[in-house]
């Protein structure tokens, strides 16, 4: 019998609303560690502030609309396999569970690894997941190892993104302030680790698919889109170099 679990409304509205509480918080802090700078440097400070905005409120909206693809995703599970969208995984081939849970112990994500090196993820956007879990033991082998990992913060708190935010614009403002003092031959060079490490991480989205990995939608985008974003980056970070 095949048991059909959809994804929640709830926990999707509760992503949305942790990203949109970093972001909010990041420009704020920036705004508020660098308010001198600001002041002083007003005509230039404005377009790279409209810029910070623009780029934020872009990735909201390539979140939201990824979410909004997720939530028409349905996971399928029966003794014999597991579905996801067209993708379907068989039982018999599991060799190993790793159950990552919260400070509270609920489900933060199951990872799913088979005897072909094939990985799939089952997350705690998926409705009774715990139910899920529990069926799945019983479908597997005794030869299935099992693992528990227990994550060292509590992510789900109500102050963690906004704390994190206002901590991610402090260390921006500390390390453009670090960047503007070095001379050119090291600016240059710390340039150009940026750079490689933007393109090298723009590469990785495109082939590795990291999102795609964990929801295995058809038409997946969203890889293609920040691998996009990364790889364009590095190009204007070198460009800034040369001229």
């Amino acid at each position: 019998m095949e048991e059909i679990y959809i994804v929640s409304k709830k926990e999707i509205k509760r992503r949305i609303d942790a990203y949109t509480a970093l972001i909010i918080f990041f420009f704020i802090s920036l705004m508020f560690f660098s308010f001198k700078n600001v002041v002083r440097y007003l005509n230039i400070s404005i377009y790279i502030i409209i810029a910070v905005s623009l780029f934020l409120y872009l990735s909201r909206i390539v979140l939201i609309r990824y979410f909004n693809a997720v939530l028409k995703t349905d996971i399928r599970l029966s003794h014999e396999y597991i579905k996801k969208g067209n993708i379907k995984y068989f039982i018999k081939n599991i060799k190993k569970i790793t159950i990552k849970r919260t400070t509270k112990d609920n489900i933060r994500e199951i990872k799913i690894k088979f005897n072909n090196n094939l990985t799939t993820y089952i997350n705690n956007s998926t409705n009774d997941i715990e139910n899920f879990l529990t069926k799945l033991k019983k479908y597997v082998t005794e030869e299935t190892t099992i693992k528990t990992i227990n994550e060292p913060l509590d992510f789900d708190h109500l102050i963690f993104y906004p704390v994190l935010g206002v901590l991610i614009g402090f260390v921006s403002v500390q390390a453009i302030k670090v960047l503007i003092n070095l001379e050119n031959g090291y600016m240059n060079l710390i340039s150009y680790i940026i750079s490689s490490f933007a393109f090298i991480l723009g590469i990785y989205f495109i082939l590795y698919k990291p999102i795609y990995k964990r929801d295995e939608r058809n038409k997946q985008q969203a890889d293609y889109i920040w691998g996009g974003i990364f790889i364009i980056g590095a190009i204007l970070v070198l460009i800034s170099i040369i001229f």
